[in-house]
């Protein structure tokens, strides 16, 4: 039975984007370690950040059209400096991004994630001694770190290999698609 173009459209683009194919195209842009450097309490103490990227989940939204929900999970070290002496943290982050799919002029796909704000990061910071602790409970260390994550997340995520890494190119995949079917 034929379909209409657009139809046939939608069917090939929702078998290109498959979760597996988006949450491996996104653990590529995010995969390993990073560092990072932070001011807390209006810019008077810095602290130093490192971390690691755990595991990335990607789900597609049935109800949403092509839509898919990504979950980054990270663990991460933090380091307080105050008076010259370091007190420490760990933790555990997930960032949650929200992943659209757009179809540009030149045949190709952009999948679109749009700014990653403090509300989408969930953060379990655990001081390591009672100074940081206390210095938690004053200076909101969690709080202040969630947003940074927000903005090296942003920042990330419009780096040059991250913008190539989120554009896909269909003639390739049907390529390959044909390539597969015929080996069958």
């Amino acid at each position: 039975m034929p379909i209409t173009y657009e139809e046939f459209g939608r069917r090939f683009v929702e078998s290109v984007l498959t979760a597996d194919r988006v949450e491996r195209t996104l653990e590529r842009v995010v995969a390993g370690t990073f560092s990072t450097s932070m001011k807390l309490a209006a810019g008077i103490v810095r602290a130093e950040g490192s971390g690691d990227v755990s595991h990335v989940e990607v789900d597609l939204i049935s109800d949403a059209g092509l839509k898919f929900r990504a979950q980054v999970f990270v663990t991460l070290e933090l380091s307080v400096r105050l008076s010259g002496v370091p007190h420490r943290y760990e933790g555990k982050a997930r960032i949650e991004l929200e992943l659209r799919p757009l179809m540009q002029e030149d045949m190709t796909i952009f999948i679109d994630v749009p700014n990653v704000s403090d509300e989408a990061v969930t953060l379990e910071l655990r001081p390591l001694g009672r100074v940081a602790g206390l210095l938690d409970q004053l200076g909101s260390v969690a709080e202040q770190a969630k947003r940074e994550i927000a903005r090296f997340v942003n920042t990330r995520k419009e780096r040059a290999d991250a913008l190539r890494e989120r554009t896909i190119e269909i003639v390739p995949a049907i390529e390959a698609e044909w390539q597969r079917r015929a080996g069958r």
